[in-house]
């Protein structure tokens, strides 16, 4: 159990930092048992040949629902649960790793035995879901003599599954940290807030521009982070325009909020996003590539903006947004929307199937 002076999240926050160094640890169960578990996405060649010269055989391959369905039929449908499946594999090669992570996975085996997960198989692929890591990974049941080894001789982590907190993003909590002006060409008069969120390395800001009424509805955009749109100026979609179309509207009517979240990618982290575009670029669409890596069609949580708006004690808003299920979280959170502002800005000939996708499959009022 963690120190008393310590978050009880640090050891889900250890975890996953282990797991995106390409770290294997170790899970122990309540029953007295112990996995070694490894994210295949950051294990490195040598590491893993090191793990096959302990373990030829017997691995079993712990991954999403919808990664095992792209890997198998090159197609995902999104009407049954995205719940872990495990594979018991004769034997895992690193060619048959690369192959796993590929946009295009070109690898079957000729006989696989798939089985419902356990609860320590779900408590692993959660820590990497959350790590922004590609949801396939690989487990080992360990011997007691064995473990003692990892710990004492290979300094790997060992982790009581039931000290990995699997609460949904939705409760997540934040914390303040700090508050600067931020003269932008727009205004000259605006705060930059930093916040963090609890037990995780995910970091968000509110930008108030001018002085908003909080009692009076505040335009406020609720922007996902994109660095190829918004940094990059990217085609591809239409972020960069609706972030900056929105700080001009506030500019224009003397006020507003901007709650920039860090979630990359519907929150499936830069480096899967941008195999995403890969897969685009071979035909599939922005919410058949996120479900053919493993992912839903969209991992974000508008309750962040919730507690975030709580935090600067405003209640009511006028949004501005394409997407209904920002509004809905927001009014599930107890924000008021006095109304909904739509944002026609980056439309392009690079970026038309995306934006059909958005409408058509996501509802996006476009």
């Amino acid at each position: 159990m963690p120190f008393s002076f310590l978050q009880p999240s640090y050891l889900v926050h250890r975890c996953r930092s282990e797991l995106r160094r390409g770290n294997p640890v170790i899970l122990l169960t309540p029953a007295g048992k112990a996995y070694l578990f490894v994210a295949l996405d950051t294990v490195s060649p040598t590491g893993w040949e090191n793990l096959q010269q302990s373990w030829p055989l017997s691995w079993r391959l712990v991954l999403s629902h919808y990664r095992w369905q792209y890997i198998k039929n090159r197609h995902v449908t999104a009407d049954t649960p995205n719940k872990p499946v495990v594979i018991r594999v004769p034997s895992l090669s690193w060619t048959a790793i690369k192959s796993l992570l590929a946009v295009e996975p070109n690898f079957s085996w000729e006989k696989t035995t798939v089985s419902t997960a356990r609860h320590v198989e779900k408590v692993g692929l959660t820590m990497i879901h959350q790590a922004g890591l590609m949801p396939v990974a690989a487990l080992q049941p360990l011997l007691p003599e064995q473990v003692q080894e990892f710990l004492q001789h290979h300094h790997i982590l060992a982790f009581n599954i039931n000290d990995l907190n699997l609460k949904p993003k939705e409760t997540s909590a934040i914390e303040f940290i700090v508050e600067t002006t931020l003269p932008l060409a727009i205004n000259p008069d605006n705060r930059l807030l930093f916040f963090r969120e609890t037990g995780s390395e995910a970091e968000h800001l509110a930008l108030i521009i001018g002085t908003p009424t909080p009692q009076k509805p505040v335009l406020l955009r609720v922007h996902s982070s994109c660095l190829t749109g918004d940094v990059l100026g990217s085609l591809r979609c239409d972020c960069g325009p609706q972030l900056h179309h929105a700080l001009e509207l506030m500019g224009t009517h003397g006020g507003g909020v901007l709650l920039y979240l860090q979630q990359e990618g519907r929150n499936i982290g830069l480096a899967n996003k941008l195999r995403s575009y890969r897969l685009q670029e071979l035909g599939a669409d922005t919410l058949d590539a996120n479900l053919s890596l493993g992912f839903s069609a969209d991992e974000r949580s508008f309750q962040l903006a919730v507690r975030i708006l709580k935090h600067l004690n405003i209640t009511k808003i006028s949004l501005l947004s394409n997407n209904p299920d920002k509004k809905q979280a927001l009014e599930k959170g107890g924000i008021h929307v006095h109304s909904v502002v739509p944002l026609q800005a980056g439309k392009n000939t690079h970026n038309q199937q995306y934006l059909r996708t958005k409408k058509q499959r996501m509802g996006h009022q476009l």
